[in-house]
């Protein structure tokens, strides 16, 4: 979230607290991985693509609507639910071109890697 207005501050925590308070665990799944560029070529992020999924889509539906009801500043980059993409970021802002290849090196060499195992969006 962005700098919050001081008037506004604590309303945040609690407007999340709705959302999550009967939430049951589920299980969400990552399908590969991605970059973007950030500000600059050599400002890159990587990260996991997380496969959607009702709850999971729910969830972020619900507290997108709780913290703007709140009044909170929520970030761009915190997109709206119809523009969503989930993911865990792995590394942030933090690599170059050459940082990136050796990282993508490295995760393909890990055990979790499974070449043609893709998953489509769980229903």
């Amino acid at each position: 979230m962005q700098e919050l207005r001081s008037e506004t501050r604590a309303s945040p925590w609690k407007a999340i607290a709705a959302p999550v308070r009967h939430l049951l665990p589920f299980v969400v799944h990552a399908d590969g991985y991605g970059f973007v560029t950030v500000n600059h070529p050599t400002d890159l992020s990587l990260h996991a693509p997380v496969v959607g999924s009702p709850a999971l889509d729910s969830l972020h539906a619900r507290l997108w609507a709780q913290l703007r009801l709140a009044g909170a500043e929520v970030a761009g980059w915190s997109m709206p639910p119809d523009h969503w993409s989930p993911h865990l970021t792995l590394i942030d802002r933090a690599l170059d071109p050459q940082a990136l290849g050796a990282a993508a090196t490295w995760l393909a060499r890990q055990s979790c890697f499974q070449p043609g195992r893709r998953r489509s969006r769980a229903t």
